[in-house]
């Protein structure tokens, strides 16, 4: 291990430490994305649009002004790792490695009670950018192993 790793890693203790998560999500990508620069996109797209929906619910309207939504800590805290796995594809019969991401999503104050209010938040949120052109990428969480309980 490197010694970025290693400063990496320590932040991540000490943080989640601080502010634990609450929330582990699996997110899956229709494209099946080969390439990392494919996922960040994706993942900063959600990112961003996540944390003005969350914020803006908890505030009971709705805005577009993503500049008055707090930053980590003062607002939700999401980390993404982004992974490979082995699929097959269906039309050829393929392997193939896409990537996947798990978030770990903290500092929400308790908001979301149960694993499926958070899959209804967001699969909400994935249907509503839809209709803008947004969020095509993604899955709907649909599976149970999609959204856990953080441990």
């Amino acid at each position: 291990m490197n010694q970025q790793d290693t400063v990496q890693r320590e932040w991540l203790i000490k943080t989640w430490n601080e502010y634990p998560p609450e929330w582990f999500i699996t997110l899956h990508w229709r494209t099946n994305p080969q390439k990392i620069e494919t996922v960040r996109s994706y993942i900063k797209e959600f990112h961003r649009i996540f944390r003005r929906k969350f914020h803006w619910k908890l505030k009971g309207r709705i805005s577009s002004r993503s500049s008055r939504i707090p930053q980590f800590p003062q607002g939700i805290g999401m980390v993404h790792f982004h992974e490979r796995s082995d699929d097959v594809l269906e039309k050829t019969g393929k392997l193939i490695q896409p990537f996947h991401t798990h978030t770990h999503l903290s500092n929400t104050k308790g908001y979301f009670k149960t694993p499926n209010e958070v899959r209804y938040f967001i699969n909400g949120m994935i249907q509503e950018c839809r209709k803008k052109k947004k969020l095509e990428n993604i899955h709907y969480l649909n599976r149970e192993e999609d959204v856990k309980v953080w441990n």
